[in-house]
């Protein structure tokens, strides 16, 4: 996973972190007027920061749950366009996390990458591919339906929902 780490922050920094918010109180203790003189770089940097956190947060909860799981960086051209994490047995592959870089959507990246997941798990005859996804995120539902996928259901929480899709051999 350490590689991942590394190729995501370096394809998603473009400023360095930093813990101190720019800013603060001005001289009469009004928080407003400060943050009115946030520079564009300031705002940057605290939305990296931020993304970076949530990033390594992310990574910590998927390590514990899937502690098996290959993370792979996507690569397009030789250039980083996204990720994907992978927990796969001899009977099932599950999609953990998949994302595209918002300039690679639409452009079959996505189907790509899906088809050559279940291709790579039918080789070991895992019998299903699943996923989950955010029950809000529509786009995705109809993307993961048009290859194929099942809405389970019976397996959906009020914010997320899961979707299978049978390996055939």
């Amino acid at each position: 996973m350490a590689r991942m780490d590394t190729d995501i922050r370096d394809a998603l920094r473009t400023h360095p972190q930093t813990t101190d918010p720019p800013g603060g109180l001005n001289s009469s203790g009004d928080l407003r007027a400060s943050a009115v003189k946030l520079q564009r770089a300031d705002i940057a940097r605290l939305t990296c920061g931020s993304l970076a956190q949530q990033y390594r947060a992310q990574v910590a909860g998927y390590a514990v749950q899937y502690p098996q799981a290959q993370s792979l960086v996507i690569l397009r051209d030789g250039s980083p366009v996204g990720r994907l994490l992978l927990d796969r047995t001899a009977a099932q592959s599950h999609v953990v996390d998949l994302a595209l870089l918002p300039g690679t959507r639409n452009a079959g990246v996505g189907r790509e990458i899906m088809e050559a997941v279940a291709t790579a798990g039918r080789e070991p005859g895992a019998e299903m591919l699943s996923l989950p996804l955010a029950a809000s995120n529509e786009d995705a539902m109809r993307f993961y339906a048009r290859l194929g996928f099942l809405d389970i259901a019976g397996d959906a929480t009020p914010s997320h929902r899961r979707m299978e899709l049978a390996l055939a051999r």
